[in-house]
């Protein structure tokens, strides 16, 4: 049987994507893994998948195909979770504004980078 779950990025699962990933397996979930490195494959996406995570996963990494395989899949009932730092929404390498899957997400991501970094806690109020 196929993992209903698929979760893409966090570098490797020797490195960032570990807490993730032990959440998952700590939690009884089984999930098929695609490292940041690596690209998004046709055999991925099964039709009974019900989640998609995307966490620091570049645009680049999903051809256009399988962008719209992913959009149809969560129309069909599919989850869509995107999570993440850097190669997340818009950040460095993630890019993925202006792709099918930003138009899935209930989001709109910026075309340009709009991150505000704080160190200490943040209100950040809609204007």
């Amino acid at each position: 049987m196929q993992s209903q779950i698929l979760y893409c990025g966090d570098t490797t699962l020797a490195s960032a994507a570990a807490y993730l990933a032990g959440l998952l397996s700590a939690s009884g979930e089984s999930f098929r893994y695609v490292a940041s490195d690596d690209p998004l494959r046709p055999d991925d996406l099964p039709e009974q998948l019900r989640l998609i995570i995307l966490s620091d996963y570049p645009a680049a990494r999903v051809a256009p195909e399988l962008q719209r395989r992913i959009v149809d899949l969560v129309a069909a009932g599919a989850g869509l979770l995107m999570i993440g730092g850097w190669e997340s929404y818009h950040g460095l390498g993630g890019d993925w504004d202006r792709t099918l899957v930003a138009e899935a997400l209930p989001v709109e991501i910026s075309s340009d980078d709009d991150r505000l970094n704080s160190d200490q806690p943040l209100l950040v109020r809609r204007v």
